[in-house]
């Protein structure tokens, strides 16, 4: 009897881990394929809703690369949800009178992407236009950041409203690095839409 008891419930944890799912969705393998099924795969749409969206295609030496500004969910022991890196840093700047727009492509290390990129746009109320793209392909790798001149910067207002804190536009440029390998990148079929907050 003493045999017999150990082999059954040896039986059923083999039957369970073959075929029950993770109740948490925690386990490598749920954290993974969630990461897959939410990462982006095209461009959003062009809109002026205040929807908090921002993508672009940016043309390198080596191909063409997919941007759009996203977090990563993932989920904590407890069953919560949570955010490790957000999305967007958007903000008025009151005393310098511009608006500054951060997206960002958070890592997923679980599906083996480590790039960290991030866009950026400066609107002044002088309608002068900042705009850089950063990309830092692992953790042991150098970041690297290219930088837009304003003549070099294609842009279309498609909404702007102080009231709703909001904006949204279309754009597209030619950014140089300013560090070595002093390389150029094309930034095209950008668009953003969305809110920010208001500095002190």
């Amino acid at each position: 009897m003493r045999t017999l008891i150990p082999l059954v419930l040896l039986a059923v944890i083999l039957g369970c881990a073959a075929s029950c799912e993770d109740p948490l969705g925690v386990s490598p393998e749920a954290v993974a394929e969630r990461i897959r099924a939410n990462t982006p795969t095209e461009l959003p749409p062009i809109t002026s809703e205040g929807l908090n969206t921002m993508g672009a295609y940016i043309h390198t030496d080596t191909g063409r690369v997919l941007f759009v500004a996203s977090g990563v969910e993932r989920p904590d022991p407890i069953g919560a949800g949570s955010t490790d890196c957000e999305a967007f840093q958007n903000y008025r700047y009151l005393d310098e009178r511009f608006v500054g727009i951060v997206g960002k492509w958070c890592p997923r290390p679980e599906i083996g992407d480590f790039r960290r990129m991030a866009l950026g746009i400066s609107k002044y109320d002088s309608d002068s236009l900042v705009m850089f793209f950063s990309y830092k392909p692992s953790p042991a790798e150098d970041n690297q950041v290219y930088f837009a001149t304003q003549s070099s910067i294609s842009y279309e207002p498609l909404h702007e409203n102080a009231s709703d804190q909001a904006i949204s536009g279309e754009f597209s440029y030619t950014a140089a690095n300013r560090d070595p390998p002093y390389d150029t990148i094309l930034v095209t079929d950008g668009r953003f839409d969305v809110t920010y907050g208001l500095t002190p």
